[in-house]
């Protein structure tokens, strides 16, 4: 039977990644970069609570 999880990460995984991601932006950053680039990053950094947010809803929760 066909089924969609193989093809797609679970929530769990996806927000591991974006945790990753985070700190591996918030290492790039230093003081010496230019200011475009550290905007960039901040905005980078910024976006994951609502990357989380979105996967955190899209779970499904056993109900008791």
């Amino acid at each position: 039977m066909f089924s969609l999880t193989r093809l797609s990460p679970s929530v769990t995984d996806m927000i591991r990644f974006d945790h990753s991601h985070v700190l591996v932006t918030f290492h790039q950053y230093t003081t010496a970069s230019r200011a475009g680039v550290k905007k960039a990053l901040a905005e980078t950094i910024q976006g994951s609570p609502q990357r989380i947010g979105r996967a955190d809803d899209q779970a499904p929760f056993a109900t008791a």
